[in-house]
């Protein structure tokens, strides 16, 4: 295994976040309660007739914990707008990228008992649930229960749309630095 390739319970474990089961209380009450998204975690979205239920599978905090590095120097509060105000919070992410997610996740609508806007994403928490959903929505076959270098690849340059290769390198190097 690289270093790289990291364990989920192992990364949940390290923050704080470990697997809960969210009970009678519903997803969305658990997280009004500010309960985290857990692997066991489904979200329930309505279309039509039918209801699609997406379980949100979250990516290392490790790697979680890097893109926040090169995106906002690691600062998790008062970070400025990016690419001139189309960027919001410490992950940088824009209004389209936070639509995506909300559409995959509907539970992002709502930040406690307030609903959420774009300008939500400003929370560090809030975003790096942002950040899981739009990953599960167009990334979901690469996380798993380990990630490979390549897969670290692809994640980044989904997350910064498109394949600059300076912005993977910074991604490695603040990987390198959290050993």
């Amino acid at each position: 295994m690289t270093r790289f390739q990291v364990k989920y319970t192992e990364a949940l474990a390290s923050e704080g976040i470990i697997s809960k089961t969210i009970g009678t209380l519903g997803l969305a009450g658990a997280l009004a309660m500010g309960t985290p998204h857990s692997a066991e975690a489904s979200q329930k979205k309505a279309t039509g007739h039918h209801i699609v239920q997406h379980t949100i599978k979250p990516l290392p905090m490790e790697l979680i914990r890097a893109i926040n590095q090169v995106e906002a120097s690691g600062r998790k509060i008062n970070v400025p707008d990016g690419d001139h105000g189309a960027a919001k919070g410490p992950m940088q992410i824009h209004k389209p990228y936070w639509l995506d997610a909300v559409e995959y996740d509907p539970s992002l609508k709502k930040m406690g008992e307030v609903t959420a806007t774009w300008d939500s994403v400003k929370n560090y928490d809030y975003a790096v649930k942002v950040v899981n959903a739009y990953m599960n929505r167009y990334m979901k076959s690469k996380i798993g229960s380990s990630i490979s270098d390549t897969d670290v690849d692809a994640i980044v340059r989904k997350h910064n749309g498109g394949g600059d290769p300076n912005y993977v390198s910074k991604i490695h190097k603040a990987l390198n630095t959290q050993k």
